[in-house]
């Protein structure tokens, strides 16, 4: 996914992978924005919280943070898809976390889930979006 981003954007923008909770490849207030998609839910709230400060670290003024998430209580089951263990958060839970590492929420949005689809690169969950400043 980074790859295609890179390669869709050129020059443009300077695409990077990293650990979340450190980001240790981002200097401070450097990034136009931080996209989260389907990973913060694999962290518990300790690693999360330290992850969204990292992130609040990386942002430049004026950056965007994009986060998708299962929402709900309870572990995610993938069932024979895979072993990976992962939480759910409510989205109470998520906007406490966002705001409590310095970020104000813009728009928190809660789309009910319509399961797994398949994609010619295998099984892809469908699920929520939460966007914050």
């Amino acid at each position: 996914m980074a790859r295609l981003a890179q390669a869709r954007l050129g020059t443009a923008a300077k695409i990077r992978t990293d650990d979340m909770r450190t980001l240790i490849t981002v200097p401070d207030a450097t990034a136009a924005a931080v996209l989260s998609l389907f990973a913060l839910h694999h962290v518990d709230t300790v690693d999360a919280s330290r992850s969204l400060t990292t992130w609040h670290r990386a942002l430049a003024p004026g950056g965007q943070l994009i986060v998708t998430a299962w929402e709900g209580r309870d572990a995610i089951d993938y069932g024979s898809f895979s072993d990976l263990k992962a939480l759910r958060y409510t989205e109470h839970e998520i906007v406490d976390l966002v705001t409590v590492s310095g970020f104000s929420v813009d728009r928190s949005d809660v789309a009910q889930s319509k399961g797994w689809t398949w994609t010619q690169s295998g099984w892809r969950p469908r699920g929520l979006a939460d966007t914050f400043k």
